[in-house]
């Protein structure tokens, strides 16, 4: 810090040094110390009394240029004293409090707030078991938890689900199953009991469109036009009634879809409805719209206001190929025998799922002789179906059924070579040939006239949507020719 002072504060200093070293070196004549008593171990040097004429005649320290030349013309410890006295103000040195404070922060900063909450996800062969043991609780507690789970939700856990738990001393207080990003089911089990409540987000939706022309399949479209697997699916679903994806379908074919995205936070989080949809097929062109009625039921209607469903599905399933069509007579490939076959086989990879071709109840689900894994439902109308060879059931017996409900999977159980499904249509007690008979099936009940005004004012935008599209596609064909 010396460095820091005036030239002529560093010259005053010096001189004061001086003065007193000198001062230290002179024995007290107060002190009555006699040198003779002095231990041999001591040097003491005796100096001559320094006297006023003395410090006049002292070499001079020699000044710079500008400083004022000092000469103490008065005894020494007076002159000290007038030194001290004259020595100019020094500036005072501030303290960097911001760096003090910045230094004082940065030592009483406390530690991050550790989360009480530990957060597990789910991951391929977990179960309730693997996470709890995994958090480091017991058994006990488990049980105490999933015993309250009525409905057994927390044993249908995921992958990539998460389990969120606040525990103390080895008992659980509260639990968070976050089964979507919309649902959480907590477990409160801070009191005698534990209870269980869901909590729901509602997401933000907005709405997407995709364009696509076919080239190969409905599916390799669907996924050039940024469709995913599922919304081609319900593309296929919706217009399923009328046009045949398998043996319909023509190159250069090309559709219009608007649907639902849902959002959360800003950020997506998955898929909503198809809301309107237009499908041209071999130059017909087919139009969709979802509509929910005054009764709160929903549809989805052409712009007249008639049902695209039919009573029954053209296909219950979407396949592949139909490996053997509706015969009297066919030879059965594992028997070796001739015999009538009842039915259409569409073949499918397993697993692939069956919806139920019209709306009817369970009349048999189960193991079926040579059909394997079957599920037979009851129309009206005198109409049944059958669907055997499936890998697993999902639809038990005595219940009732909605069109498009999957009711099970393809599968290769019973006299089978392959997987696929054995599908038979029958009518007041005959068997008949699905593709021929379901073309002339009356169509679904469609929308009623009291209904038609609001039906047309509720679809106008989505109208006005699928026109737009239509004019984009037609203006980027003229452009590229």
């Amino acid at each position: 810090m010396i460095r820091y002072f005036p030239r002529k504060h560093l010259t005053a200093l010096t001189l004061l040094c001086a003065t007193v070293t000198a001062l230290a070196l002179v024995p007290s004549r107060e002190s009555g110390v006699d040198t003779a008593e002095v231990s041999a171990d001591r040097v003491v040097i005796e100096l001559p009394p320094i006297t006023a004429d003395k410090v006049a005649s002292a070499p001079r320290i020699k000044p710079l240029a500008s400083e004022a030349i000092v000469t103490p013309t008065l005894p020494v410890e007076d002159a000290v004293s007038t030194a001290i006295k004259n020595l100019p103000d020094l500036p005072s040195i501030q303290p960097d409090v911001a760096s003090l404070e910045i230094a004082s922060v940065q030592k009483t900063k406390s530690p991050e707030p550790v989360d009480p909450w530990q957060t597990l996800t789910v991951k391929s062969g977990d179960s309730m078991s693997a996470l709890f043991q995994r958090a480091g609780l017991s058994s006990k507690e488990l049980y105490r938890i999933t015993s309250a789970d009525k409905k057994r939700r927390l044993y249908k856990i995921m992958p990539g689900q998460r389990i969120r738990v606040l525990a103390s001393d080895g008992r659980v207080e509260k639990l968070e199953y976050l089964q979507t990003e919309l649902k959480t089911y907590v477990f409160d089990a801070t009191g005698d009991s534990v209870t269980v409540d869901l909590i729901e987000k509602k997401p933000e939706i907005r709405l997407a469109h995709a364009t696509g022309t076919i080239k190969g399949s409905l599916f390799y479209a669907g996924k050039d036009a940024g469709l995913s697997e599922r919304q081609t699916m319900n593309l296929a679903n919706i217009f399923g009634h009328v046009i045949n994806f398998v043996y319909d379908l023509r190159a250069g074919d090309h559709f219009h879809v608007v649907y639902e995205e849902q959002f959360l936070e800003g950020k997506k989080i998955g898929e909503g409805r198809i809301v309107a949809a237009e499908f041209t097929n071999s130059g017909e062109r087919f139009s969709a719209y979802r509509y929910e009625d005054s009764e709160g039921y929903f549809g989805y209607y052409d712009e007249d206001g008639t049902s695209m469903r039919k009573a029954f599905l053209l296909a219950p399933l979407n396949y592949s190929r139909i490996s053997s069509n509706f015969k009297l007579a066919r030879k059965h490939p594992v028997l070796g025998k001739v015999r009538a076959h009842k039915g259409t086989d569409y073949a499918a990879p397993t697993g692939t799922p069956i919806y139920a071709s019209g709306d009817g109840r369970v009349s048999f689900s189960g193991t079926k002789g040579g059909y394997g894994k079957t599920v037979i439902i009851k129309h009206a109308g005198g109409v049944e179906t059958r669907y055997a060879h499936m890998s697993r059931i999902a639809a038990g017996s005595g219940k009732r059924v909605r069109q498009g409900q999957v009711i099970g999977y393809v599968g290769a159980t019973g006299l089978a070579t392959g997987p696929h499904l054995h599908y038979e249509f029958i009518l007041n007690g005959a068997h008949r040939n699905p593709r021929t008979v379901l073309a002339k099936l009356p169509k679904a009940k469609s929308l009623p006239k009291s209904e038609l005004a609001r039906f047309k004012s509720t679809i106008a935008t989505k109208v006005a949507l699928i026109e737009g599209l239509r004019q984009t596609q037609v203006a980027r064909l003229e452009s590229s020719n």
